[in-house]
């Protein structure tokens, strides 16, 4: 008997499999049934439960991929401190700290250290990631990492690293509740647009509990937490260099001290050059720290002891390799701006002379040149800003710019020309004849590239600036009576310019003019003499009767010649000066008054006070137009105006010029020039024959003591105003020996 049909099945409420069908096991999906019976189709959506996956375990250690730890705690020497402070940046929860410097002063070694002395802080892990190999290279050490420590992460496979991320930083194991902190490093990171994007990216919703340290040669974003990591102490240098050296290696530096001491300074204790100079020590034990220290002095960068890298001791690179690294991303302009800055002195560098050695081509923007370019150095870290418009290379940035430079020498020639351009003109405006104590204290850091011109670049100075940078170092050396200094450069410059120029011309004229001062004022009367005649003779050959040069010629040799007592040959001289420089000049010039100072003081000699007291009145007022009151050739108007006063036993009116003569001297030159001397000394005589003998005793002798130090027992100066204290003590009523006690006394102590 046939069986009815079945009604259809409500399949959507009931959830009935119809008998005989097949199924495939998975997830909420569309099921295909075929119903054995109906002979159709069904198109089913139905849920299947699997079982969790178990939650991933942390393994019995703390996970790192860390590299083999080079240096061991106890001999990671002079971080102390930047250890600490790394700690304490990276201790708040979200943490993102930058380590940053220049290569080779030890970014990436400090992070691992720092690592692994927290690896019981960051237990579930410390992932190092090389930055500088973009956000792809990145992204599949992130991903390989947590597949092989954290196998039973759901990390699909068809999905690319980079799209895995969110993954790996999501489904990060943790054992306790809040989650431990993870350590995440990106070392060597691009600090611009490119890196800090891939920086973004990488990092996309990573949970607070990472800590990030970023370590990267550029500057860190403004705001950002940083510490920016400076060469090692010179002590911690030494230390390192020794624990590098291998065995033996401190006996070694301690038998070699200045040799040792001039190593770490060569490299400017940067921690990869000391671990690469050690390492070079330690392979050759009988090589001397002086033979290797001459090596790199000759050699710079390119030694040999800095170009091959020793991993093995943490050093991948050498020195040049590591620097090439910043060198290469830089703009040409940048690079340009490098190249001018390694032909400077190696000196603190006052951007104004940088700013002075502009190319005609370039454009003046804000203010600035090389805005932009400097700007470019400082993020990446080859130019150090040192104090407000004051900036140094590092020395090994020095020496690696001399290889570059090789292959740039049209460009370093310009540049060479510019700064020995730039320096004349600093000579010219900021050198005047006579110096305040101020203007060589605002000279302090310039004065070293004026030597280097003066010294290297004298080829690169047009006839007209020659004698500018040598002029201008022997003024200041005189300003600070370092007579045997200025002495130095008064004679380069007559070799200068004698050699550039021949014997007879009238800047040749001028460079013998300066020697002859100088040795006239120290006393070598007969060498002076001649010199001055030579001058003379030139000049009169070169630059006509009325020409300011000659008069200056002939100024010299009647000064010197009323030195020697030959009044009658000096005061037609003389005269002859006030003439040439009232009509080639004008009456109010103050060469006009310096002549007629001169003069008056040679009338002086003669015992003519009445025709000297009028010149030296009107040569004080022209110097007080010229200079102002305050300045040291106006004391020294007073100081001869003073002298002739008290010569006419006008004591009451000399005294008051004396003493302010005094106080412009001490504010112009300090407390120990003998310019100061003699003012010390007229007053102290003043003070004497006034019967004020306890007040003069102690200014005499302050100016004995000056004398004796800046010129000698054998100077004239010394000998008279000695004589005067001695014949002082004798008036005060002191006997031989306590004369003779004081006077050595004095000689002691300078």
């Amino acid at each position: 008997m046939p069986q009815p049909e079945s009604p259809p099945s409500d399949l959507g409420s009931n959830e009935l499999i119809p008998s005989g069908s097949a199924v495939e096991v998975g997830g909420p999906e569309n099921i295909t049934v075929t119903d054995a019976r109906a002979g159709r189709d069904l198109s089913i959506t139905q849920t299947i439960l699997q079982a969790p996956k178990p939650k991933p375990t942390l393994p019995p250690y703390t996970p790192h991929n860390l590299p083999e730890r080079t240096t061991s705690a106890e001999r990671f020497v002079g971080r102390s401190q930047e250890l600490e402070q790394l700690k304490s940046l990276l201790t708040p929860e979200g943490s993102r700290a930058y380590l940053t410097g220049m290569g080779g002063v030890g970014k990436s070694e400090l992070a691992i250290q720092h690592a692994y002395d927290s690896l019981d802080l960051y237990r579930v892990g410390i992932l190092r990631l090389d930055a500088r190999q973009g956000l792809d290279a990145m992204a599949l050490q992130v991903v390989t990492f947590c597949r092989g420590v954290f196998p039973d992460l759901a990390l699909p496979e068809d999905k690319s690293p980079s799209e895995l991320l969110p993954l790996c930083w999501s489904q990060w194991p943790a054992s306790t509740n809040p989650p431990e902190p993870v350590l995440l490093i990106l070392d060597d990171q691009r600090g611009d647009k490119g890196g800090y994007g891939a920086e973004r990216k990488l990092l996309e919703g990573l949970p607070p509990r990472f800590r990030r340290l970023i370590t990267q040669r550029e500057t860190a974003p403004t705001n950002a937490q940083a510490m920016v990591l400076p060469q090692l102490e010179r002590e911690a240098s030494l230390e390192l260099l020794a624990l590098q050296a291998g065995e033996g290696g401190t006996v070694r530096l301690k038998a070699e001290e200045q040799a040792a001491d001039g190593l770490c300074s060569e490299v400017g204790d940067l921690p990869l050059a000391l671990v690469l100079l050690g390492a070079r020590l330690a392979e050759r034990p009988d090589l001397r720290l002086e033979q290797l220290l001459a090596d790199l002095q000759a050699k710079g960068a390119a030694a040999k002891a800095l170009q091959q890298g020793h991993p093995e001791l943490g050093a991948k690179l050498g020195v040049v390799e590591a620097l090439l690294i910043s060198w290469e991303p830089l703009t040409d302009p940048a690079k340009s701006l490098l190249l001018l800055l390694s032909v400077m002195a190696p000196a603190l560098i006052p951007w104004e002379l940088v700013e002075a050695c502009r190319l005609p081509e370039l454009v003046v923007e804000e203010g600035s040149a090389f805005g932009d370019q400097q700007a470019e150095l400082l993020r990446a870290q080859f130019l150090e800003r040192s104090g407000p418009g004051l900036y140094q290379l590092h020395p090994l940035v020095r020496q690696f710019l001399r290889l570059q430079s090789q292959g740039q020498l049209e460009l370093v020639a310009r540049w060479r020309k510019q700064l020995a351009a730039a320096v004349a003109g600093v000579c010219r405006e900021r050198i005047p004849q006579t110096l305040t104590l101020e203007q060589v204290q605002a000279l302090e850091t310039v004065l070293p590239h004026i030597q280097l011109v003066a010294m290297q670049l004298a080829e690169e100075l047009d006839e007209v600036n020659l004698l500018w940078p040598t002029g201008g170092l022997a003024r200041v050396a005189e300003h600070q009576a370092a007579f045997a200094v200025a002495l130095k450069w008064r004679q380069l410059a007559l070799e200068q310019i004698d050699h550039r120029l021949g014997p007879n011309h009238p800047a040749t004229a001028s460079a013998l003019n300066n020697l002859a001062t100088l040795l006239y004022y120290t006393n070598r009367l007969a060498e002076a003499e001649a010199l001055m005649r030579r001058a003379l003779s030139i000049d009169e050959a070169s630059s006509g009767n009325d020409h300011p040069n000659l008069a200056k010629s002939l100024n010299n040799l009647a000064q010197l010649l009323k030195a020697t007592n030959r009044l009658a040959e000096a005061e037609p001289l003389m005269a002859r000066v006030v003439e040439i420089f009232a009509i080639s000049l004008g009456n109010e010039h103050p060469n006009v008054a310096t002549a007629l100072n001169n003069l008056a003081q040679l009338l002086q000699a003669t015992n003519r006070l009445v025709e000297a007291e009028p010149l030296m009145r009107r040569a004080l007022a022209i110097d007080k137009a010229s200079y102002g009151k305050d300045h040291p050739t106006v004391a020294i108007d007073l100081n001869n105006l003073a002298a002739l006063l008290q010569a006419t036993n006008r004591l009451a009116e000399a005294e008051p010029l004396m003493r302010r003569a005094l106080a412009i001297d001490e504010a112009s030159y300090g407390n120990d020039h003998p310019m100061v001397a003699i003012c010390l000394n007229n007053l102290a005589k003043l003070l004497h024959v006034t019967n004020r003998l306890a007040e003069a005793e102690p200014l005499m002798a302050r100016g004995f003591a000056i004398f004796w130090k800046c010129l000698g027992f054998d100077h004239p100066n010394t000998k008279s105003v000695g004589d005067n204290y001695i014949a002082l003590l004798q008036e005060m009523g002191l006997p031989e020996p306590e004369i003779q006690a004081k006077l050595q006394a004095l000689i002691s102590t300078t």
